[in-house]
């Protein structure tokens, strides 16, 4: 029964932890338009300016797959991942990727459309990035488990805390105070 509980208590902990990963900012995307990144100073200017290229330029990795790809490292280091648990890993790590991935994809579909869409639209696509997570959870329980299961006792119980920590972070942001909206100024009366 121990062993029961502990293991549930890991997939709420894997619950938590890709929340933390992929919905939060995902969803936090969703409500404000991103702005183009600050351009980087130049040391002078070129001399020679630059020649037109025909090759399309390399695709950029988002902020949210390069946070995924440094959310992954760290666990990786945290969980001290073992050469015998590399393939397991490998495994969990694809599929946080591939999470990801669909998630901005979906945010950046949203995004695109965000002034014309209608209640309903706006309300449909919440609802379509929300089923990606759910449906992301669905893929990421079975292979974090796999890896779990490899894991010496010192390491379990860090992941363990690892993912309590970040639930409780969750939990203590989400039970957070909202600010209060400004009053409307009363209409003039002239």
């Amino acid at each position: 029964m121990i062993e029961s509980s502990k293991r549930h208590g890991t997939f709420a902990a894997v619950v938590a932890l890709t929340g933390a990963l992929l919905v939060v900012p995902a969803l936090a995307q969703t409500t404000m338009p991103s702005a183009p990144p600050p351009t980087p100073p130049t040391a002078a200017p070129s001399a020679m300016p630059a020649a037109p290229t025909t090759k399309a330029a390399p695709k950029k990795t988002s902020k949210r797959l390069s946070g995924v790809d440094a959310r992954i490292a760290s666990l990786h280091k945290r969980l001290k991942i073992t050469a015998a648990q590399e393939p397991q890993w490998q495994q969990v790590a694809q599929v946080m990727r591939d999470n990801a991935a669909q998630i901005e994809q979906l945010v950046k579909d949203r995004n695109a459309k965000l002034k014309t869409m209608t209640a309903v639209d706006n309300l449909q696509t919440y609802s379509d990035i929300a089923q990606a997570h759910a449906d992301g959870l669905k893929k990421l329980v079975p292979v974090f488990d796999t890896l779990y299961g490899s894991m010496s006792d010192a390491q379990k119980k860090t992941a363990d805390e690892v993912f309590r920590g970040i639930a409780e972070r969750h939990a203590m942001h989400k039970a957070a105070p909202k600010p209060a909206a400004p009053a409307a100024p009363a209409p003039s009366q002239h």
